[in-house]
Formats: C-alpha cells, structure tokens, sequence
C-alpha cells in the first residue's frame, strides 16, 4: 500500500505534528513490508535513511527566502499539481492538518477515488476562525471546510476535537480517535546518579529542583504567564532552575528583557537553550514539566514527559486535560490564571514525595496509552481499512 502524506512542516522543519508523523510513520515502516510513504513538504533535507520513506521537497531552494505566506500557498498549489500528475504513486492520502492543503487533497481524493484521511490537530474546522474573518476572508474558509467535509475519515487526537467534529456535522463513523504517540526508546526516565551525571555535564546545579518548559516562545504557549508566575515567587527560588527549551517565535524583545530582570535577581536562575534536537535529554534531567499552554491539539511534550517520568503541571485546556488528571499524574490550573500556576507550581516545588508519586503515574499512563506501537496500530488499521 503507498500512502501520499501531506506535511508541509516536517523535520528537520520544527513543528510539532511534523515530528508527530516521522515518529509514527517510521515505526509503520519498520515493522511493517507492504507499506510505502511518499512525504509531500517544504521541509530542506530530503535525504532519508528509512526504507520505503520517499521525502519529496515541493519548495525550490529560491522560495524558502521569500514571504512564509506566500510560500505556504506555493506548497498547497504543488500539492495539488504533484497528487495529480502522481495519481499512480499512491492509493491513499493523508493530510496533517485541516488547512488548504487538505482541501485540495480532497478534490483530488474525489477525482480519481482515492481515499482521503485528514488529521485534525486542533480547531482547524471549528467556527471561531470564520467568524472572526472579515467578509473576504470567511468565504474562502467556508468553502474550505465544505470540501473537506468530504474527506472519507478524520482522525481527532484529543476528546475535544472528536467533540467538534461532530459539532460541524461531522459523521461518528467518518472520526477516528487516535492520538499521539512517545517512542519509549527515545522518551524514559533515569536513575538518580544518571540524572545528576546529566546535570554535571550541562553545568546545571545537581542539588537543584529543576522546571522543565518545552514549546515555541510565543503567547500561545503560555511563556510569559511562566515568567510572571517566577516573578511572584522570587524569593523562594534559590534552590530552583527553570529550564526553557524552544524556539523563538514572537514577542523576543520582551522575552529577552523580561528575562534578564529575573536573572538579575541572586535567587533566579532561568536557563534559555533555544531549539533544542535532544529534549529527552533535558527531560531526563528535569524533576517537573510545565505547559502554561492557552490552547493545544494533544502536546506531544506532555506525553513524552509523562514517558520520562515526570510530574506534569498544565493549564487545563483541551488536550491537556486529556493527559494530565488532577492530582494522579500532575497538577491543571485555569488557564491565564497566574495566581493559581504559581500555587501549582510552589505545591510540586515543596514537597519531593508527592512529584515522584505523580511522576510514576505518569510513566503507567504514558506506557499505557501512548506508545509508538499502540498508536501506529491504530494508524496502520485505519490505512489499511
């Protein structure tokens, strides 16, 4: 069976249904023969040392300096031109993300009766963006989501999105709840002495509790309520190290000043990594994760740290809710609520016992529900039905 994916941000591009994808489209692979992917993106490097994992890079080198925008929708008319003139290199399409480029991978799927699956990673579908849209803008996203609707299944990651879906008229039969997946050879936790031997080699006090922040530096990610948070709490912080891993996004000056007025304070220490390619490393070495997230599809950061082990403390939000119980494997707070983080946050800080509690019911729920392997079954299944 060949399977033509759509993924205009795939890796070594950073995003995070792109690493998604590579994770459980390699693991299809290699445990399975009759399987054959043909990767559409904008990602540079093609190369692949994968079998059957055919990277095709549909932006020419001269394009990738020019306006995002303008090459987003360069990609989508591709797409549309490469399905076409490539109809026998696959038998179905699958689509990452509910945008255009899934709207012209159903016309096609609809012309040459091709099986079309779009991955909804968050509200891709849902009304609030149309109806935010001025007049020129709501019309093409309405009949965006007309066309798409066509699409033989969609795969929801999270309850709230399976729950959208059918808001827009979506059928029960047509959505398939599979979420993310963790490779557990890449994600687990470590013993103590490996942690500390981890701490010594980043230079990262080993008698220190350290916070883990994993995502883009945006307002998005709930970045600056973090920040906010470690202001209020200042001075309770000398035996504590944040660690922030992502890359810039937006909003850097603020971030960078913001920054260095913590660091000014004796008691502060916030270690900036920028992108990273070895987060397990770094959660390795953490003792808590946080998401101050506003909005998200599945995280795939809380899931790979619930498979390191670690005690999760997030908004609660959709998506996060569905990883993080109360009280079992971490800590919600409402969303935007400074206060109520930075109480979280002073709650797992104190007391060791209770963060390895939640860290162990982690690492069962993560084993439990989202493995690479479980997750890739339910992906094979759904292709090969």
């Amino acid at each position: 069976m060949k399977i033509a994916l759509v993924c205009y941000k795939f890796p070594p591009l950073y995003s995070g249904y792109g690493k998604q994808l590579k994770t459980i489209s390699e693991n299809i692979l290699k445990n399975n023969n009759d399987i054959e992917f043909n990767v559409l993106t904008a990602a540079p490097d093609t190369s692949s040392t994968i079998t059957r994992m055919n990277l095709i890079n549909l932006l020419r080198e001269n394009k990738k300096e020019q306006n995002q925008a303008r090459n987003f929708y360069v990609y989508v008319i591709k797409v549309f031109l490469w399905l076409i003139f490539n109809r026998n290199r696959y038998d179905v399409i699958h689509c990452v993300k509910a945008g255009p480029e899934a709207m012209v991978s159903t016309i096609v799927g609809k012309l040459y009766k091709k099986k079309v699956i779009i991955k909804i990673a968050q509200d891709e579908l849902g009304t609030k963006e149309i109806e935010r849209s001025n007049i020129i803008r709501r019309i093409p996203r309405i009949l965006r989501r007309t066309i798409i609707k066509h699409a033989d299944n969609f795969i929801a990651i999270s309850t709230e999105i399976e729950s959208r879906l059918k808001g827009v008229g979506i059928k029960e039969s047509q959505i398939k709840k599979i979420p993310n997946g963790v490779d557990e050879r890449i994600f687990f936790p470590v013993t103590v002495d490996q942690k500390k031997k981890l701490r010594k080699e980043y230079d990262i006090d080993e008698a220190n509790i350290v916070v883990m922040f994993a995502g883009s530096i945006c307002v998005r990610k709930g970045i600056f309520d973090l920040l906010n948070s470690i202001e209020l709490i200042k001075n309770d912080l000398n035996k504590v190290t944040f660690l922030l891993c992502g890359p810039m996004y937006e909003k850097e000056k603020e971030f960078y000043k913001q920054l260095d007025e913590l660091n000014g304070n004796n008691n502060i220490n916030i270690i900036y990594k920028g992108e990273v390619s070895n987060t397990s490393v770094f959660m390795q070495l953490a003792d808590i994760m946080i998401l101050p997230s506003y909005s998200e599809g599945l995280p795939n950061v809380l899931l790979e740290a619930g498979m390191s082990g670690l005690p999760l403390l997030a908004s609660n939000i959709g998506g996060n809710v569905d990883i993080v119980q109360n009280g079992e494997n971490g800590l919600l707070y409402e969303v935007g609520n400074v206060h109520e983080l930075t109480l979280s946050l002073i709650e797992l800080i104190n007391n060791e016992n209770y963060r390895k509690n939640l860290g162990k019911s982690s690492l069962m729920m993560a084993k439990n529900k989202y493995s690479v392997q479980k997750i890739s079954n339910g992906y094979l299944k759904l292709y090969k039905n």
